[in-house]
């Protein structure tokens, strides 16, 4: 009969290191005094990597900092925020003011052609080049309206 050899499972990619929630911190402890043990040199490097990663990410002006600073930007934060919300507001009146007097012109310009129309009714000759430079102005206005509007 052949006899079975059972070889001792080395494959250890499946077990308990690869998940940091199954080690628990006695396993972790006995990993670290195995590598103190053997390389004492790579233990203290791992000690100084470990130790720069915690102090490296305090930034050196936290120390400096006293409630008086805070004061001061709490200050400064408060004062911009009003100058933020004027700001919007004057753009706001700023936008309704432009529409009335957007209005404004658009109605005069409707009265001037009004009045052309009314007076030389009866004059042909007259009527055709004065709504031609009105109609040349009333599109200019608009076209260069537009122009400024796509500029914005």
């Amino acid at each position: 009969m052949e006899e079975e050899v059972t070889k001792p499972n080395t494959n250890l990619s499946h077990q308990n290191l690869d998940s940091p929630q199954n080690s628990t911190p006695d396993d972790v402890q006995n990993a670290f005094q195995k590598v103190v043990e053997k390389k004492p040199e790579k233990a203290l490097e791992m000690m100084q990597v470990m130790m720069a990663g915690m102090t490296s990410s305090e930034n050196p002006l936290h120390n400096k900092i006293n409630e008086e600073h805070v004061t001061k930007i709490i200050d400064l934060t408060s004062k911009h925020d009003e100058r933020q919300y004027d700001l919007c507001k004057r753009n706001q009146d700023n936008e309704r003011l432009n529409q009335w007097q957007l209005l404004i012109v658009f109605g005069l310009v409707f009265v001037l052609i009004a009045i052309i129309l009314f007076l030389y009714r009866d004059q042909p000759a007259v009527l055709v080049p004065i709504l031609t430079g009105v109609g040349g102005l009333v599109s200019g206005f608009i076209g260069g309206f537009g122009y400024g509007k796509s500029r914005k």
